[in-house]
């Protein structure tokens, strides 16, 4: 279970991905598939009280994926019903409410709402989980986000203190795989964290 997988990790490894988020735009995390970047991390964050700035996103490359990880995120770990705390977007479907605070959804979902608000307001952390798994809509957002969200960061003289404070746009690239150093020079050589299997 999710609970089991959590107690096993050391809190130091919470803690070291909580202020590589808080102390950077753009962090790509790399961890073996059922090292928990996907279920654990969105969490991580929302108990260190990212949550209370703005929604934590994930995305995911298939609908299916989206709906099983909420489901399962927020019936063995956080203990709320399906579109509380946590809930999930895919097309056709909104399973999430005024008090939603995790929110997995597909790359589609996402693209969709930077449409409506290009700003997307309602988010404090995106997190691209899966990025190896690239298909066209992954791309897409790539694009998207380093063009609209990113591009400030080569102009801005950025301290710690600063992005701490702000409510700025983070995003979390995760990979399975060694394409970290791709997805990290792409993004402006943002830090890489390696989550042990």
């Amino acid at each position: 279970s999710i609970a089991e997988q959590r107690a096993s990790r050391p809190i130091s490894l919470c803690n070291a991905l909580v202020q590589a988020v808080e102390e950077n735009q753009v962090l790509v995390v790399v961890g073996d598939t059922g090292s928990g970047k996907t279920t654990q991390m969105t969490q991580y964050l929302a108990e260190e009280g990212l949550a209370d700035r703005g929604k934590i996103a994930c995305t995911q490359p298939r609908c299916v994926a989206a709906m099983s990880v909420a489901k399962r995120v927020a019936e063995e770990e956080v203990g709320c019903w399906l579109g509380q705390e946590v809930g999930y977007t895919i097309c056709f479907e909104d399973c999430t409410g005024p008090e939603t605070k995790i929110k997995y959804m597909t790359n589609g979902m996402l693209q969709r709402e930077a449409l409506i608000d290009q700003d997307l307001r309602a988010y404090l952390v995106i997190m691209l989980d899966e990025a190896h798994k690239r298909t066209i809509a992954t791309d897409v957002l790539f694009g998207l986000l380093k063009r609209e969200y990113l591009s400030e960061l080569t102009t801005l003289d950025w301290d710690i203190e600063s992005i701490k404070r702000q409510k700025y746009l983070k995003l979390i690239v995760t990979s399975a795989t060694l394409d970290a150093e791709k997805f990290s020079k792409y993004l402006y050589e943002c830090p890489i964290l390696t989550i042990p299997g």
